[in-house]
């Protein structure tokens, strides 16, 4: 597939927002780049995955979802997990409200720690794909 100029431009620009906002002090600037920052990649990544996958004729949900929520849901059970084992072993208690919320976070699809991006990741594509 050829480069396309604009889309190289506007990946370029995401990326000096993320610098921006993680040099500058917090402040409603750095809350409004963070508002779309780093989802501009996923409407990226999204409209290349479509355009490849309509190259291909190959338009394929099911491979998205083993693809990109297979690994978020494998790796947040274990998480979850250890979060448990942590709750009864360390702190002495069944569970504890951070484990109710990160629980409630992962069914919801926001996305459990480091891995919150795979869930938006997987319906950019999904959206994508439908749409192109």
């Amino acid at each position: 597939m050829k480069r396309v100029k604009y889309i190289d431009q506007v990946k370029g620009f995401a990326i000096l927002l993320i610098v921006l906002g993680h040099i500058i002090p917090d402040s409603f600037l750095k809350t409004w780049i963070y508002t779309f920052h780093v989802p501009i990649f996923f409407v990226i990544n999204g409209i290349l995955i479509a355009k490849k996958e309509k190259a291909s004729k190959d338009i394929n949900v099911k491979q998205c979802f083993f693809n990109i929520l297979y690994p978020y849901f494998t790796f947040s059970v274990f998480v979850l997990i250890k979060d448990f084992l942590k709750c009864i072993l360390i702190e002495k208690r069944f569970i504890s409200e951070q484990f109710i919320n990160d629980f409630i976070k992962f069914f919801l699809f926001e996305g459990y720690g480091t891995l919150w991006f795979l869930p938006i990741m997987f319906f950019a594509e999904v959206l994508f794909l439908k749409i192109f």
